[in-house]
């Protein structure tokens, strides 16, 4: 049985402000997140620049930066909350940065061909490709749909074919007549 003695030792403690505080932090961290990313898409809508990412071949920009915001607040909170608790120790420091590279080296291996295809944007542009073109880029006919950041969208006879950038800028690209 606990006495009142041990409760109100516990209370007089450190410990449970530590708690407190460290949970204050975690709670207004989840809440700042939601309204910070909420903000980030609102501002990319007024902007445009949800719209002229999307043009470009970037499926759910709002997205990809909301999840970002989220998840980058979220790790601060949590460092946060732990120094508050006094436990962040070089054990745990270790496991962050552990993570860390972690989720650096499935970045890369996420983004890397984005990463190119944006590189061979230029390569692409000097082809002087347009929207509403006619053209054959390596096996494949059709209508260019759209030119984007990423790559290249043909409407063909057998429906819509996506071609990288960093593939379009290796092939051999021909213009041919508009059929009416």
């Amino acid at each position: 049985m606990v006495s009142l003695l041990e409760i109100r030792t516990f209370l007089e403690s450190s410990l449970p402000a530590k708690i407190a505080a460290a949970s204050i932090i975690v709670v207004a961290s989840i809440i700042g997140a939601h309204f910070v990313a909420n903000f980030a898409e609102v501002l990319m809508k007024k902007s445009g620049l949800k719209v002229w990412l999307q043009k470009r071949g970037v499926k759910n920009p709002a997205g990809i930066i909301e999840y970002a915001i989220r998840y980058v607040i979220y790790i601060i909170a949590f460092i946060l909350a732990l120094l508050r608790l006094g436990i962040f120790t070089p054990v745990i420091a270790l496991i962050v940065v552990v993570l860390g590279v972690l989720a650096g080296i499935f970045a890369y291996f996420e983004l890397r061909n984005r990463l190119v295809d944006l590189l061979a944007l230029p390569a692409v542009k000097k082809l002087g490709i347009k929207e509403g073109e006619m053209i054959k880029i390596g096996d494949f006919e059709g209508r260019v749909s759209s030119a984007g950041f990423f790559d290249l969208r043909l409407e063909t006879k057998s429906g819509v074919i996506v071609i990288p950038n960093r593939l379009a800028a290796k092939s051999k690209v021909i213009k041919l007549p508009k059929r009416l």
